[in-house]
């Protein structure tokens, strides 16, 4: 059950105020007038069908909709991308298959978590291991894998760590969703513009701007499992040259359901219910300012969440096992140009994560296990439209890692800073209508661990024509055998173990794992992958 209230600019909407009808003469039981209501009921149906043909008659005039061609009807709404190609452009012409998700879309199916909007879209499917989420497309979901070969951005700003290059797509995500204008979901490789990361799926959440006019919203709601949320969001203009600003808090809070797992199901253990295990607690903050071409955002997540499962070995049943994520970020972004014949955007940001586990393994002593990672990037992203039907689009990466540790109540460390740079460069071809080509390289050097690396990427896009036929993106990616980022992202020594989340060990392999090819159909768009 949910109970919201909504106040927007100075007043409160108020119903309109209607006298009270006069009574008919002869009130609704008199027989004169149902007799007379029966009698004109028919010739009440055929005035109303003949005014009605004459309304649709009206309307049907020359140059309105129902004379426009398939072509016009086709650009009727179509919808801006950015995250595709890293400059705003029309969805039919972007060179991958992208879905999007309005904000119209989050109040209609009232998603609460990103990762309840992804269930909706097709090809994609959430899992829940009653603490993370992860993520997985057309069947492909690595098991033990957080959600690494997805890119999650908010306004083009990254989030995955750098310590476990985890995407938050659950109640680790740091943004309430009805702050959301637009989700991008855009789907295949495209490492060949973003980098690490971007192997599956990119996902470029686009934030609301500041309202023209002074606005306060409020949201309270609660549900039959006691889970309670509370939202305040305000938002306007604050000075005279148009200068907005939005800020909003939420908080929430949810003891969770008991749960049975049949796997315990014992004395010893409670005969396998888990009773006040599976809670979160979680808060969030988020503003952001626009000044003329300037825009700064950031926002900050705090989640503490219960592991019911007695995963990792631990006491079943005891509610002090729990991880708790803090996640916060920084961004500000100057248009420098923008015009019909191009673009410029530079930007800087921040991106923080912290990670505290505990494990408890009674009688033996609780387990702990932290994670530190503070990083900064500058970015410089443009197009140009050149002459012969050509949209060149280039940019410069630059991501600095303070520190990326790893800590455990064994006496487990590992410290480190990582350093990566990356150029690209797109060119969007327009040999003939409807046909577009684009073809896409970027270099990138890291280090540690890994060499610089050239993955080019290549495709062509034939949006629907006159006949209607429907649109063929074809895609292919071709990465050098050495990318192997996760190496780099697991750090640690070649060859000695590395204590991962819950005080479990990986083993980093002291070798070059080549790559082999692949061939993906995804129905409408073709991707090769070669060695």
């Amino acid at each position: 059950m949910r109970f919201s209230f909504s106040h927007i600019g100075s007043g409160m909407r108020r119903p309109a105020q209607h006298s009270p009808t006069p009574a008919r003469p002869g009130g609704p039981g008199s027989r004169p007038a149902r007799g007379l209501l029966l009698a004109l009921l028919p010739a009440l149906l055929v005035l109303l069908a003949l005014t009605a043909g004459v309304a649709l008659a009206s309307e049907a005039q020359p140059g309105e909709v129902s004379d426009l061609s398939l072509d016009e009807l086709l650009k009727i709404k179509v919808l801006k991308v950015y995250g595709v190609s890293r400059y705003e452009q029309s969805a039919l012409e972007a060179p991958a298959q992208v879905t999007v998700v309005t904000a119209e879309d989050i109040r209609r199916y009232d998603y609460r978590l990103l990762s309840d909007l992804l269930k909706g879209v097709a090809g994609l499917y959430v899992s829940d291991d009653r603490n993370y989420r992860y993520l997985g497309y057309r069947g492909f979901s690595r098991t033990g894998d957080y959600n690494t070969r997805v890119l999650v951005m908010i306004d083009g700003v990254r989030l995955n760590d750098e310590v476990y290059h985890q995407a938050p797509i659950g109640l680790d995500f740091p943004l309430d969703l009805r702050l959301v204008e637009r989700v991008e979901v855009i789907r295949g490789p495209s490492q060949a513009i973003y980098g690490n990361n971007a192997f599956l799926l990119v996902i470029n959440v686009i934030t609301r701007t500041p309202p023209g006019t002074p606005q306060v919203e409020a949201e309270v709601s609660a549900d039959s499992r006691r889970a309670r949320t509370g939202r305040v969001t305000a938002g306007g203009p604050v000075s005279r040259a148009g200068d907005g600003l939005l800020a909003s808090a939420t908080l929430s809070k949810s003891p969770g359901s008991d749960i049975y797992l049949p796997a315990y199901d014992d004395p010893a253990t409670n005969n396998g219910i888990a009773r006040g295990c599976d809670y979160a607690d979680s808060g969030s903050a988020f503003f952001k300012y626009n000044r003329s071409m300037f825009t700064l955002l950031g926002g900050y997540l705090q989640n503490r969440k219960g592991i019911p499962t007695g995963s990792w070995g631990t006491t079943f049943n005891d509610s002090a096992t729990h991880t708790n994520d803090k996640r916060f970020f920084a961004d500000l972004s100057y248009q420098a140009a923008e015009s019909p014949a191009g673009s410029l955007k530079l930007r800087s940001y921040l991106n923080g994560y912290n990670y505290d586990g505990v494990y408890a393994y009674r009688p033996a002593p609780t387990s702990y296990d932290h994670s530190r990672a503070l990083t900064a990037g500058a970015e410089a992203v443009g197009n140009v439209v050149l002459p012969f039907r050509n949209i060149v689009a280039a940019g410069v990466d630059y991501r600095h890692a303070f520190n990326a540790n790893q800590i455990d109540s064994t006496g487990y460390y590992d410290g480190r800073s990582v350093s990566e740079v990356g150029f690209f460069i797109q060119d969007e071809y327009h040999p003939f209508d409807p046909l577009i080509l684009t073809a896409s390289v970027r270099y990138d050097h890291l280090n540690h661990g890994l060499q610089s690396v050239s993955e080019p990427q290549g495709g062509g896009r034939a949006p629907p024509g006159e006949g209607g036929g429907p649109q063929v993106p074809v895609r292919s990616l071709l990465p050098r055998p050495e990318r192997l980022r996760e190496l780099l992202c697991r750090g640690g020594v070649p060859g000695q173990p590395r204590a991962g989340r819950g005080g479990h060990v990986q083993q980093r392999a002291d070798r070059r794992i080549p790559v082999g090819g692949a061939l993906q159909d995804d129905g409408d768009r073709l991707s090769v992958r070669l060695p």
